[in-house]
């Protein structure tokens, strides 16, 4: 019997709910663990290669689980496994001060959270079916979450004056999206081809290529802004109620952008889409160079929902289009692991060098620039390919 509309929309609760979670968690952690690095005493170099070891693990973990997931179907026990193993070990980090322990559980913690988003995205796409461009419409409720933790956290960590309370908070998330898990929509098998044609199929595009080269460049700016931004912002004068807050507002303008992302996917597609994201990427950069104060940090972070979102839009939609026959989930686990893995480890690196050689500032505009770049070179192939 065929659901009824107001069925199918109860079904999408879960998922709902399991994103608004496990984005709370990450904008819990996000805007405050490099401060507590460096509150432990350690330096920019420091700071960066410890930003560096979770990626080398997400790197490979969210790609192999991902296909683990697809060859077994497992995907949804799986989840579960990976909620609990993050919450266990950020509550792990927490009680650290060694570099050895705070390198061990922090890639604990990226080995269990990188195959997250993949699996998650995958179980939305599932329900979606024959509708992947209205995905932005259930991943909204994560950029609500985010600004929820964010907000959250940054007012609760001044006003109660417990600097490691991100950390629980990280847990709490996490064990409840666990909970909710459970009722997440199955992952229908289906027929695959052997593993070394379904690598084939991803190595030998020229469109898989071009695409991560593409996805390296971004997430290794946006990981050096994420990484080393509330430095710099607190180097300004800034505290953790201002970080808190303009992370928080800027993920409020992922919420329009995300409800509205069908229709810019359905216009320009998502070749057009990334190429925005060059373009609002790069200004983005270069504001956050220029700025005099740590309050502008506030007006420029309005971006982040627009330049972020169309980032992972574009790139979930990429990797469905283009994944190999019964696959989805590994695809997904491709491009995740390309953005939060080699282009982190790369971003990591290079923004501790750039961070200590150059100053925030000029790292930023540094970065703007390349992207800029980068955006007119693909405007100029967009006009030899029309």
């Amino acid at each position: 019997m065929e659901e009824t509309p107001t069925a199918v929309r109860r079904s999408f609760w879960p998922l709902r709910l399991t994103y608004l979670l496990f984005f709370a968690a990450i904008g819990a952690v996000v805007p405050f663990i490099n401060l507590h690095f460096q509150r432990l005493g350690y330096q920019g170099h420091a700071i960066g290669l410890l930003n560096a070891l979770p990626p080398a693990v997400t790197l490979f973990s969210a790609t192999v689980w991902a296909l683990v997931a697809d060859r077994f179907h497992l995907h949804h026990y799986l989840l579960r496994v990976m909620f609990v193993g993050a919450a266990v070990s950020m509550l792990g980090l927490s009680a650290v001060q060694a570099f050895l322990w705070i390198a061990a559980f922090y890639l604990a913690f990226a080995f269990f959270q990188s195959p997250i988003p993949p699996l998650l995205d995958t179980a939305a796409l599932e329900a979606l079916g024959d509708h992947p461009e209205r995905y932005g419409r259930l991943r909204v409720w994560g950029s609500i979450g985010f600004i929820t933790g964010t907000w959250l956290l940054g007012w609760l960590i001044r006003r109660w004056h417990m600097p490691l309370l991100f950390f629980y908070a990280y847990a709490t998330f996490t064990l409840l999206a666990a909970i909710l898990s459970r009722y997440l929509p199955r992952v229908r098998p289906r027929p695959q081809p052997p593993l070394w044609k379904g690598i084939q199929h991803v190595a030998g595009s020229r469109a898989w290529r071009v695409f991560l080269s593409l996805l390296v460049m971004v997430g290794m700016v946006n990981t050096g802004m994420y990484a080393f931004l509330p430095l710099h912002v607190a180097a300004l004068g800034g505290d953790e109620r201002l970080i808190g807050f303009a992370w928080g507002l800027g993920a409020v303008t992922e919420i329009p952008t995300m409800w509205f992302s069908q229709y810019l996917l359905q216009r320009w597609g998502w070749g057009r889409m990334f190429r925005a994201v060059l373009a609002l990427y790069a200004i983005r950069m270069i504001l956050y160079g220029l700025m005099p104060a740590a309050t502008w940090v506030i007006p420029i972070n309005l971006l982040h929902g627009i330049s972020f979102t169309l980032l992972w839009v574009s790139s979930v939609t990429f990797a469905d289009q283009h994944a190999p026959p019964g696959m989805r989930a590994t695809a997904q686990g491709v491009v995740n692991g390309t953005l939060f893995g080699l282009a982190a480890i790369l971003g990591s690196l290079l923004g501790g060098v750039l961070y200590e050689l150059l100053g925030p500032a000029r790292m930023f505009l540094l970065y703007g620039g390349v992207l800029a770049v980068v955006f007119l070179v693909s405007l100029r192939f967009q006009e030899e390919a029309t």
